[in-house]
């Protein structure tokens, strides 16, 4: 993998941007696109918002490429998932990464009161229950080493990614089940970005959502049990702990090395790195 090309994070402008709507979706012209605004919060990708005549939609266009995102597959997977699941796909330019998605109403689950307990767990066996069957299998650590190949990395996060990446079970999993990727309307949970869906150890989604709603452990180990249909082992959870946050870690320098260079993703990077160098579960 070659390394990324610094570059700083500069936004499309507005007419760039209708431009790009009316060439995906021909169907539309320029003068039917209203109402763009920039959405906060996507740190790879930039994300608008946009209404032609009475419906509202979100586009996104990645910052950059890359590794294991397949767009061929993630439209391929957009098109199979259950009506409920995930915002209804309008149209993709497989090549550029280009996305547009019918707009949902709601407030990020990021956003929202504490769920209950079993509320996310019930959530995350309806996910990967319904998620169709993956065609391909999602390895965190083998993510994080193709990150941090192009960058200068600390002896202990090296040792960390170096590690085989052995599911204790596997199930079809999303792989970036954080509370900024859940949108909740009405009691019903839809979830954004696909990006990373495969074959994965399903505590690992457990850990991701749990972590990003900075809940305690003991919420974390009951979630898990009724995720798995048993309590996960200490090297388990361990092991899915670890794997998540070098994930977030070795993604978010990534980023950084790409010109991404946002506050909350340096944070993210500091973060990773005391939850890897000083764990406790």
């Amino acid at each position: 993998m070659s390394p990324p090309t610094p570059r700083m994070r500069e936004l499309p402008e507005m007419h760039e941007v209708a431009a790009r709507i009316a060439a995906l979706v021909p169907d539309w012209a320029i003068a039917e696109v209203k109402g763009i605004r920039y959405l906060e919060g996507g740190y790879g990708n930039h994300n608008y918002f946009f209404r032609v005549q009475d419906s509202a939609y979100a586009i996104r266009i990645p910052f950059a490429d890359q590794p294991y995102v397949d767009r061929d597959y993630e439209r391929v997977l957009y098109e199979q998932l259950p009506e409920g699941l995930s915002p209804d796909l309008i149209a993709v330019d497989v090549a550029k990464g280009i996305l547009i998605t019918r707009w949902l109403e709601g407030t990020l689950l990021v956003d929202q009161t504490r769920p209950a307990t079993k509320q996310l767990g019930a959530f995350i066996k309806h996910l990967h229950a319904n998620t169709p069957e993956a065609q391909r299998d999602y390895d965190p650590h083998r993510l994080a080493r193709a990150y941090l190949s192009t960058m200068s990395t600390p002896t202990e996060i090296k040792e960390i990614a170096n590690r085989r990446w052995l599911p204790v079970e596997v199930a079809s999993c999303h792989n970036d089940l954080n509370p900024w990727n859940v949108v909740v309307a009405e009691d019903r949970w839809r979830v954004l970005d696909w990006e990373f869906a495969g074959h994965n150890d399903p505590l690992f989604d457990v850990v991701n959502l749990v972590e990003g709603l900075e809940l305690p452990n003991a919420v974390l180990i009951e979630v898990a049990t009724d995720v798995l249909g048993h309590a996960p082992g200490e090297a388990h959870l361990l092991a899915c702990y670890e794997a998540f946050w070098l994930r977030e870690y070795a993604w978010a320098q990534y980023q950084v090395e790409l010109g991404n260079d946002r506050t909350e993703i340096r944070e993210q990077v500091q973060v990773a790195y005391d939850k890897l160098c000083h764990r406790s579960i």
